[in-house]
């Protein structure tokens, strides 16, 4: 025992003796360090986002112009703003925890790779980008869930964005595998990752739009996360076929599988030369309008009605050739029955502006002057005897436009042009629209005819008043409408 206590006291000696260096720090594990990119227009991020377990503290991010051989030209600040074409570097520096050494640690910003001095004690990870287009809005089309189904983990841009952007992983459903099956009415969480293309980045204030309606985003440096929640549907119990009759004339559109309950969607762009369209109708007689925002419970065949086409000779001093809505006033002024004539028999008034009476009247001719099955007026400045009585009666009977309060339907009040598209776009039964990208910087999401712009947009009926603005508050003129009205029926 005497001896083994020697042999230690000795050991503890030595030890003591050894340079304090022999005892080297642990070394940091490697870590990412995301923090918003130079984005062309806008200011410098000064936060940083480090994992909490990575064995760093006291980061912090300056921010400097450069040029492209990583000389410092100049140091931002907060009211800086990013430029297109310049090159911009992000030095980061930070001190390892005690008892631990950053010299071997490999550091990546935005996970790329960066360089700097690792010789400690204030550590210095640099990166430089040249500035970046931005990225201001993040489009994604989600299947939503349907009862009996599979969760599908597939996600879907538009094929314009991904040079922009790109979905990085499969889409996430919570818990869920590919056995599990969606029930109906039950909540789901979804998310999915996004990832900026080189030479683009994610803007501060980016949207994440799903089926064109605004969800949760989080971003970090390049990455993008969306996460939200769906309802699972329930499954038709059946479907039943419309099969469109053309009569003989032109090509008949594909027939349509409609879920029991569902609407069919009014097929655009009928034509047959020397024939003229005349709307599609319930029976071959073509006495019955057909409806295409009532719900199909049953196969159900469609007939298409046509009339010899025939010059047509223009009345109205006011209304020339070259003007782009010539074709549709002679389409209205001699279509069965008549869609509109003129403010007398030689002027047609096309500048004059178009009232909300007058533009559901127009509407209700245009498709046939279809009888309401509505008896009860709630409009006190309705009357029975009123030209536009069962046009409203009509409009309001099949959803395609209420009164501007409970007892009035204001008819000789202006007609908007949200009005006009939000009228059009339910009385073809609210179609589906592939074009989900949203130009105008004056209808937002939250509108309720947002979703009738994109889609008279996408058909052409109407675009904007310039390539950012629609002009949803402005007034309608008569050529304006029976323009869009012509262009419905006739696309």
């Amino acid at each position: 025992m005497k001896k083994l206590l020697s042999i230690l006291m000795v050991l503890a000696i030595v030890l003591s003796l050894l340079p304090m260096a022999v005892f080297a720090a642990e070394n940091v594990a490697d870590f990412n360090i995301d923090i918003h990119p130079p984005i062309i227009g806008e200011t410098p991020s000064f936060e940083l986002s480090i994992p909490g377990e990575a064995q760093v503290n006291n980061a912090k991010v300056i921010w400097h112009e450069v040029d492209d051989e990583d000389n410092f030209l100049k140091e931002l600040d907060k009211g800086s703003v990013f430029e297109e074409g310049k090159y911009y570097g992000a030095e980061i520096r930070f001190y390892a925890d005690d008892g631990y050494s950053a010299r071997y640690t490999t550091i990546t910003i935005n996970h790329k790779v960066a360089i700097g001095d690792r010789t400690g004690p204030e550590y210095i990870a640099y990166c430089k980008w040249r500035a970046l287009q931005p990225i201001s809005v993040i489009e994604f089309e989600l299947d939503e869930p349907m009862e009996g189904e599979h969760p599908d983990f597939t996600a879907e841009i538009p094929e314009s964005a991904k040079e922009m952007y790109t979905v990085q992983d499969d889409l996430e459903w919570g818990s869920l595998t590919a056995e599990d099956i969606f029930v109906a009415g039950e909540t789901y969480s979804v998310s999915v990752h996004f990832m900026a293309e080189r030479g683009y980045g994610f803007t501060k204030d980016c949207k994440a739009m799903w089926n064109g309606k605004e969800a949760a985003l989080v971003i970090y440096g390049n990455d993008a996360y969306s996460a939200g929640s769906v309802v699972a549907k329930e499954k038709p119990s059946a479907y039943y076929t419309v099969t469109f009759d053309v009569c003989g004339h032109g090509e008949a559109p594909e027939p349509q599988k409609v879920p029991a309950g569902g609407i069919a969607t009014q097929p655009l762009g009928l034509k047959a030369e020397g024939w003229v369209f005349g709307g599609w109708f319930a029976d071959k007689e073509y006495t019955k309008v057909f409806q295409f925002n009532e719900p199909i419970n049953a196969d159900t065949t469609v007939y298409a009605k046509w009339t010899p086409e025939v010059v047509l000779v223009n009345p109205f001093v006011d209304v020339k050739a070259s003007d782009y809505f010539y074709d549709a006033v002679l389409w209205a002024y001699y279509a069965k029955p008549q869609v509109t004539n003129g403010l007398d028999a030689t002027h047609f008034g096309p500048s004059a502006t178009c009232t909300r009476g007058q533009i559901v009247t127009f509407l209700w001719r245009a498709l046939g002057e279809p009888a309401p099955t509505i008896t009860k007026n709630p409009f006190e400045d309705v009357k029975e005897s009123d030209y536009f009585y069962k046009a409203v009666l009509w409009a309001v009977e099949k959803g395609v436009t209420n009164g501007t309060d409970a007892t009035h339907f204001s008819p000789n009040a202006s007609c908007r042009r949200e009005h006009a598209v939000a009228f059009l776009y339910r009385a073809a039964g609210k179609p589906e629209y592939s074009n989900k990208t949203n130009p105008f910087v004056d209808v937002t999401s939250s509108a309720y005819y947002y979703d009738a712009v994109l889609w008279a947009v996408e058909k052409n009926i109407t675009k904007g008043m310039d390539a950012t603005h629609f002009g949803p508050a402005s007034a309608c003129q008569r050529s304006q409408i029976v323009t869009f009205l012509y262009r419905f029926m006739n696309p």
